[in-house]
C-alpha cells in the first residue's frame, strides 16, 4: 500500500488510490483499511492530484512554440513569462519529488514507517499546492498574458507561510528576470524582443496613428520612424509598476530606437552602458526584486537619454531658432508678409474652395516671400499654404470661405519631426487661422478709413448723418480689433514665447522641454480664448462684419447712400454691439470667477470701467 501511496503522491493513481471528483481518494470498502487511516490517506493523496494538475499545466505551456493546431485549443497564449512560470513550477515540484524520494528510500530499506512520517514530511505542501493551484487557475480562467502575469504572481506572493513565500519569490524572480531582459533590450538598445506581444510597449504598425502621422496637414515631410510610433499597452502593465515607470521606459527606448541607430553618436556612452548593464544585472540577480531600485534604474536611463536629446536639439539642432521661425509664420511675427499675401489673394480667399485654389494661393505666397523675405530666409521652401474643405458634408453647417479654413504646412526636417509632431502643428494652425482672420479684418477697416479720408476731402458726403455713424462704427470696430490684436501679440504671445525660450535653453532635459512646449501652446490657446466656443463664434462674427462694413462704404464722394446701405449698416451695428457685449461679459466672468489675469488685460483695453467696477465690488 505504501508503494501505491508514493505513486499517488507523485500524481499517478492506481487501484487503491483513485481519481474521483477532482481529487485522489481511497477506494471505498477496503476491509483492511481503518476509517481513521482512510481520512489521513485521503488528505495525503490529495497532494498527488495537485501535483498532477500542476504538472499538466507545465507540460501544456512549457514550450514557446506550439505544434499544429495545439495553440488554438489552449485558453492562455504562450510567451516568455508563462514559460518562466512553468520553469519555476518545475523547480518547486522537483523539491517536492526530492522529499518523496527520501520517503521511498526509507520504505525500500524496510524501515517501519507510519503514516505520521508521511504527514510530517509533506505537511508544508498542502497550503503551498493549494496556493499554486489557485495561481494557475487564475492564469487559465482569466487568460492572463505577458507582463500582467507579474501582477498575479505579486498578489499570490503576499503570504505569511515561509514555504509559500519562498516558492512565490522563486516564481516572481523568474518572471522579473524576463522583464529585466526586455527592459534592458528596449531602454538600452531600442530593441523590442516581444514575439509573443507580452511587453507593455508596442510599435504601431499601419494603424490610424501612423496614417495620421504620414498624412499630416502641417508637415510636408513624414519621417519613417518617430517616437510617436511607439505606445504603451496599459492592459499588460502590472499594478505594482506605475504608469510613470512605463512612460519613462517608453521614452528612453523610443529615443534609442529613433536616434541611437541613425545618428553618428550613440545615446549612451560606453561607460554609461556598462554601468547600466551592471546595475540591472544586480537587480535581476537579487533574491527578492526591489521595485524601487528598478524604477530608479529606469529614471537614470531616461535622464541620460533626455540629456543627450536636449544637446542634439537645442545645442546642435537650433531648436530656439526654429521656435522663433514658427512664431514668425504661424503666429504672424512676419505680419507684413501675410498682410501683403492676404491683400493680393483676397479675391481667392473670400470664395469657397475650388480645385485650383491651393495652387493659386501658393503662387501668390511664393511671390510675397520673394518680395519681402531677406536673403538668408527661405520661407517659401519651408512653408506652404493649405486650404481645407469649405463645404461640410453636414448640410446644417454653413459654407465657409477659404480664409476660414486656411492653414500652413511646415516642412519639418529630422530630427525636429520628433518635437514638432502633427498634433502640435495642428495647434499652431488653429492659432494661425485666428491671427490671419484678425489681420484680414483689420485690413478691411483700414481701407474703410482710407475711403473715409477720400470722401472727407472730395465732397460733402461725410456730413450726412449715416456717414458720420458709419465713421464712428468703423472707429469702434477698429479699436476693438486693434485691442484684441495687441493683447494677443504682446500680452500673450511675446510673454509666453520669452518664457518658453528661457526654459528651453536652461532645462537640459528633452522630455521636460517637450512638456514646456506643450504647456506653451496650451497657454496660447487658453489665453487667446478660442477654446471657448462663444468667444470663437464672436471673433468670427467680428471678422465677417468688418468685411461687410467695407462692402457698404462709398467709394467716391459723389456716390449717394442707398436704402440698402442704410439697412445693411443697421444690421452690422446691431450685430457688432451684441458681439462686443458678449465678449465683455465672458471676459468679466473669467475675471470675476476664475481670476484669469490674461483675459483681464484684454478687458482693461476694451472696457476699463468694467474692471474698476468689479474691483470695487
Amino acid at each position: 500500500m505504501l508503494h501505491e501511496l508514493i505513486f499517488a503522491l507523485n500524481g499517478y493513481p492506481g487501484s487503491i488510490f483513485v481519481e474521483k471528483e477532482g481529487t485522489f481518494s481511497v477506494t471505498k470498502g477496503l476491509p483492511f483499511m481503518h476509517p481513521s487511516e482512510t481520512l489521513i490517506l485521503d488528505k495525503l493523496c490529495a497532494l498527488g492530484y495537485h501535483v498532477k494538475y500542476l504538472r499538466t499545466f507545465v507540460s501544456t505551456y512549457h514550450g514557446l512554440i506550439a505544434s499544429g493546431n495545439q495553440e488554438d485549443e489552449r485558453p492562455v497564449r504562450r510567451g516568455f513569462y508563462l514559460h518562466a512560470v512553468c520553469l519555476g513550477l518545475e523547480k518547486i515540484l522537483y523539491e517536492y519529488l526530492e522529499e518523496l524520494l527520501v520517503l521511498e528510500k526509507e520504505v525500500l530499506e524496510g524501515h517501519e514507517i507510519s503514516l505520521m512520517r508521511f504527514q510530517e514530511a509533506l505537511e508544508k505542501y498542502h497550503l503551498l499546492f493549494l496556493k499554486l493551484r489557485d495561481l494557475v487557475a487564475e492564469i487559465e480562467s482569466s487568460k492572463v498574458h505577458g507582463c500582467s502575469i507579474l501582477q498575479s504572481l505579486h498578489r499570490s506572493s503576499t503570504t505569511a507561510l515561509p514555504v509559500a513565500k519562498k516558492s512565490m519569490s522563486l516564481l516572481l524572480r523568474a518572471g522579473y528576470g524576463v522583464l529585466c531582459q526586455q527592459i534592458s533590450s528596449w531602454v538600452l538598445y531600442g530593441v523590442l524582443q516581444d514575439p509573443h506581444e507580452e511587453f507593455f510597449v508596442e510599435e504601431l504598425g499601419g494603424g490610424p496613428s501612423q496614417a495620421e502621422h504620414n498624412t499630416s496637414s502641417s508637415c510636408l515631410e513624414a519621417p519613417l520612424v518617430s517616437m510617436q510610433d511607439f505606445c504603451l499597452k496599459s492592459n499588460l502593465l502590472p499594478d505594482q509598476l506605475s504608469q510613470s515607470f512605463a512612460s519613462k521606459a517608453l521614452f528612453a527606448g523610443s529615443a534609442v530606437r529613433v536616434f541611437g541607430q541613425s545618428m553618428e553618436r550613440p545615446i549612451y556612452t560606453a561607460e554609461q552602458e556598462a554601468e547600466f548593464l551592471d546595475r540591472l544585472k544586480k537587480i535581476s540577480d537579487a533574491e527578492e526584486i526591489d521595485l524601487f531600485q528598478l524604477e530608479a534604474f529606469v529614471e537614470d536611463v531616461r535622464s541620460a537619454a533626455a540629456a543627450h536629446l536636449w544637446r542634439l536639439f537645442v545645442e546642435e539642432g537650433c531648436l530656439p531658432s526654429q521656435l522663433r521661425l514658427l512664431r514668425d509664420a504661424f503666429l504672424l511675427g512676419r505680419g507684413e508678409l501675410f498682410l501683403h499675401f492676404s491683400q493680393v489673394a483676397e479675391h481667392i480667399l473670400c470664395k469657397v474652395r475650388e480645385p485650383t485654389t491651393e495652387q493659386n494661393v501658393n503662387v501668390i505666397f511664393q511671390q510675397a516671400c520673394s518680395l519681402l523675405q531677406s536673403e538668408d530666409e527661405n520661407l517659401a521652401e519651408q512653408f506652404r499654404i493649405t486650404i481645407g474643405p469649405t463645404v461640410s458634408q453636414d448640410s446644417s453647417q454653413p459654407v465657409m470661405a477659404c480664409w476660414e479654413t486656411i492653414g500652413l504646412n511646415y516642412k519639418v526636417k529630422p530630427p525636429l519631426h520628433v518635437f514638432f509632431t502633427p498634433p502640435i502643428m495642428s495647434k499652431y494652425n488653429r492659432l494661425f487661422r485666428l491671427l490671419f482672420g484678425l489681420q484680414r479684418a483689420q485690413t478691411f477697416l483700414q481701407e474703410c478709413w482710407v475711403l473715409q479720408c477720400k470722401v472727407a476731402r472730395a465732397g460733402h458726403l461725410h456730413k450726412s448723418d449715416l456717414m458720420r455713424r458709419m465713421m464712428q462704427l468703423r472707429a469702434e470696430m477698429a479699436h476693438l480689433l486693434d485691442s484684441i490684436q495687441y493683447y494677443l501679440q504682446v500680452d500673450v504671445i511675446e510673454i509666453q514665447l520669452g518664457r518658453l525660450l528661457t526654459q528651453v535653453t536652461q532645462t537640459p532635459d528633452f522630455e521636460a522641454i517637450q512638456h514646456v512646449h506643450n504647456a506653451y501652446l496650451a497657454s496660447l490657446l487658453k489665453d487667446s480664448l478660442i477654446m471657448l466656443q462663444p468667444v470663437h463664434n464672436c471673433f468670427r462674427s467680428l471678422f465677417v462684419l468688418s468685411k461687410s462694413l467695407h462692402g457698404i462704404f462709398p467709394v467716391n464722394a459723389n456716390e449717394q447712400l442707398s436704402q440698402r446701405q442704410f439697412s445693411e449698416y443697421e444690421r452690422i451695428e446691431h450685430e457688432f454691439r451684441s458681439n462686443k457685449l458678449l465678449l465683455i461679459k465672458v471676459l468679466s466672468s473669467l475675471h470675476h470667477k476664475l481670476s484669469e489675469t490674461q483675459p483681464s488685460q484684454l478687458l482693461v483695453r476694451l472696457d476699463p470701467g468694467c474692471v474698476s467696477a468689479l474691483a470695487t465690488n
